[in-house]
């Protein structure tokens, strides 16, 4: 994955021809201001949140939450600290980031006024102590199940209700704002189930405040007074001031307990007036009734139009037509989805939402359109699993829940947030697939620098493919040394495949068969004590042509979708492409090539799936980085027409050259001619610059030079002159590949190319003009890898 851009690199002739067939793209509505600034995210959004106190306040996955009737306060919660990092007035947020200016090396700040803060520390004490010290091994990810543990959120209309444990205490917690008598108060309404430890929580921080307690109030001096009241306080519940920070401790308890803080920012003259602002506090504490369902937000459905595939060949693409104009402003970029049972899709935007589709019927003739989930961070990863929504975003994997029934989403659970989240622009959460056996797996990127060169820190799930068991309690690495991979795929047998994307340690795009344990080629992200040396090898490379930034596999579980049944395939996201995958396996060694399937996409195409209902092949996509795309996003179809698809069906590398299989038989005489076929081949230099020329497979020893260039580089200023010497040992080019014959076996479906040198090489290109038995074309390329000749 490159640079950021939400204008398209280029648009390929395939997409204009498609363009053609597809809807009209809708008019859009008068936006008031930039799409990222009109959408309505719902009552929080989540995301990385800075506020400007105290020092470095990041919430590295922080719910801001916003309050009042007017909307005009909000908090950030913090679901790894378990803390409110901030309160403000105001306006809500700075919007910066990649899914929403653009930018790189930002994300979303406090833009009103800030009233109170924490430190960014554990938000409650060890039970039964009173340690705050981070007992994390880096300082991101959440805190260890036995002290705190976010679990998820209930909305009530704007109502926001956290659920989470300190120790085996379960919390709900109600953020809300309160204003009278010219003051605003925030206030944090607390549900406590019966403890055996006491339990303490900060309140506030300012640092280097001076403190006390006075009547029941803690206070913190600085300009003006940081305060804090209790209503409703059981017996022995206190306030301590110390070292700048409110903390409020609870006496361990046999009893539920029901009781609310009240936190104010007011002038020194006004202390008396804060506590006369306690004493007329809403007492109303029960927040069991919020967590039952409430009454529906997203209440205006949108109905679109589909539009279906023209064309003679054997698949045509139908496109589900997107609401790009809706009343919520949403911005459309689809990141992932998957389908019910009852054949309806959930789909979840790059913006935060999830959207429901039906009517996803042979004629597209009334797609309606319903806003399921908001809120959420960065969501490219959706799947349904006994009709329950699964979304994958940088918080984790949140498991949705509709409590009443009203097609709304109201319990949105932390199913598992064990992931390790930064700031890094470039650190997003890719797809959800899952096992036979019901586990969940993504990818997480490497925290690439702005511009795409190097990386920013690496923490602990930077750059790996993750499996989370099937209950979500298990959250661990499978396979390390990813850069993007944006996209994988999980075949019937439990296979897990994945791409990477171009760029350090990268030299071009890879599509590999992911084996527990294994490094795929970044050696940033390899989480290896030494460095490693080589890598494990890919199932094929792509060229930029082919594909410049991948989008993932799906495996053809469907036998009504033509000759592919159980085969795999591969989404090009950089080049709105399909590719089917011709890959050839012996145990743990695998390697293969990609033939281009006869479909082009209006967006850049990513996480195929089948639909069990009709058979046919989905694709969904976005344009917010590198791509060719069209559109914004796009919904698709790739439906079989019934029609003979002529082409290569399988690849081996045989003792001697290649044997090229096909769907149906061939026509002896062009099939047979060796003119109608050509190749070249050349290698690409594994090394952490950005990319690779193309690289002789003439060089002697290549493999060696390029770990002998590696070992140099590690020390580059006192290795500069070898350094050289042994890259002006590699040359550069393409090399031509002597195909000397090509024989039509006795079923007239299979041709084997007389290859005498055939040997491993990172990148081969075919191409081959032959014609079917019926006199149908056949003029096909396939690019491909050779890593072992049987």
């Amino acid at each position: 994955m490159k640079r950021t851009s939400f204008v398209a690199a280029g648009l390929c002739l395939a997409c204009v021809a498609l363009a053609v067939h597809a809807p009209p793209a809708r008019a859009q509505k008068k936006r008031p201001g930039p799409r990222h600034e009109a959408m309505e995210y719902g009552p929080y959004l989540t995301a990385s949140i800075g506020a400007p106190f105290p020092k470095n306040n990041v919430a590295m996955k922080g719910l801001a939450i916003r309050l009042g009737a007017k909307k005009d306060a909000a908090v950030c919660f913090d679901t790894d600290l378990v803390r409110f990092s901030a309160g403000w007035t105001g306006e809500y947020l700075n919007l910066r980031g990649t899914p929403f200016d653009g930018s790189h090396g930002s994300w979303p700040t406090v833009k009103g006024k800030q009233q109170w803060g924490s430190r960014p520390a554990p938000g409650w004490a060890r039970p039964g102590t009173d340690d705050f010290k981070d007992a994390r091994s880096e300082p991101f990810g959440p805190l260890p199940r036995t002290w705190a543990r976010y679990k998820g959120l209930y909305l009530h209309g704007d109502k926001v209700v956290l659920r989470y444990t300190v120790g085996v205490t379960s919390v709900l917690e109600l953020p809300a704002v309160e204003q009278k008598d010219g003051l605003t108060a925030f206030t944090r309404t607390l549900n406590l189930a019966p403890s055996k430890e006491g339990l303490t929580a900060v309140v506030a921080d300012v640092e280097k405040a001076p403190g006390r307690t006075a009547e029941g109030v803690a206070v913190l001096e600085g300009p003006t007074l940081t305060v804090a009241g209790l209503v409703n306080a059981p017996a022995g519940a206190t306030f301590r001031v110390a070292d700048g920070r409110i903390l409020l401790q609870l006496p361990a308890s046999k009893e539920p307990v029901k009781l609310k803080v009240v936190i104010g920012n007011v002038a020194k003259g006004d202390l008396n007036k804060f506590r006369a602002f306690l004493g007329k506090s809403a007492t109303s504490l029960d927040l069991a009734p919020l967590t039952r369902g409430g009454p529906p937000r997203w209440t205006k459905p949108v109905t679109t139009k589909g539009a279906l595939g023209k064309g003679t060949g054997a698949y045509v693409v139908d496109t589900i037509t997107t609401p790009e104009d809706n009343p919520y402003h949403s911005w459309m970029r689809f990141g992932g989805f998957d389908f019910f049972s009852d054949g309806r899709a959930a789909l979840c935007t790059w913006s935060g939402d999830v959207w429901i589709v039906s009517g996803l019927d042979d004629k597209l003739d009334k797609l309606t359109w319903k806003r399921f989930a908001t809120g959420l961070f960065q969501p490219l990863g959706l799947k349904i699993v006994d009709d329950k929504v699964y979304v994958l975003g940088r918080e984790g994997i949140v498991r949705l829940h509709d409590l009443n029934g009203d097609g709304e989403a109201d319990f949105y659970e932390a199913f598992n947030n064990d992931v390790h989240t930064t700031t890094g622009f470039h650190e997003f959460a890719f797809d959800l697939q899952t096992d036979p056996e019901g586990n969940f797996y993504y990818a997480k990127a490497g925290p690439v620098r702005g511009g795409g060169r190097g990386f920013d820190y690496i923490a602990a799930h930077s750059g790996c493919i993750l499996k989370v068991s099937k209950d979500g309690s298990k959250h661990e690495v499978f396979a390390t040394g990813f850069r993007a991979p944006n996209g994988i795929g999980v075949g019937p047998r439990g296979e897990v495949t994945s791409g990477d994307n171009e760029g350090t340690w990268t030299p071009m795009c890879r599509l590999s068969l992911v084996l527990p344990g294994s490094f795929n080629g970044c050696v940033d992200t390899a989480h290896r004590a030494e460095p490693p040396t080589w890598f494990d090898m890919p199932i094929c490379w792509f060229p930029k042509n082919v594909d410049n930034s991948s989008g993932g596999q799906c495996w053809v579980t469907s036998t009504k979708w033509g000759p592919l049944t159980g085969h795999l395939l591969h989404t090009a996201y950089g080049t709105s492409s399909l590719y089917h995958v011709l890959m050839q396996r012996d145990g743990n060694r695998v390697q293969g090539g990609v033939v281009k399937m006869p479909v082009n996409f209006l967006t850049g195409a990513m996480r195929p799936r089948f639909n069990k209902l009709d058979g046919q092949l989905y694709v969904c996509g976005l344009r917010g980085w590198q791509t060719n795309a069209a559109r914004d996003a796009a919904f698709q179809r790739v439906r079989y027409t019934g029609k003979p698809f002529h082409t290569v069906h399988s690849m081996k590398v045989v003792k001697g050259g290649l044997e090229l299989a096909f769907t149906e038989k061939l026509d002896p005489r062009t099939a047979g001619d060796v003119e109608n076929y050509t190749a070249q081949q050349w290698n690409y230099l594994w090394c952490s610059e950005y990319g690779s020329a193309d690289y002789s497979t003439t060089t002697p020893g290549f493999d060696a030079k390029v770990r002998e260039y590696n070992r140099l580089r590690a020390e580059k200023k006192r290795n500069q002159a070898a350094i050289q010497a042994v890259f002006k040992e590699l040359k550069r080019g393409k090399d031509r590949v002597e195909v000397r014959s090509a024989k039509l076996s006795a079923d007239g479906k299979t041709v084997t190319l007389a290859i005498p040198n055939i040997k491993p090489v990172m990148q081969m290109h075919l191409r081959f003009r032959i014609k079917a038995a019926d006199g149908s074309a056949i003029a096909q390329e396939i690019y491909s890898t050779i890593n072992y000749v049987p």
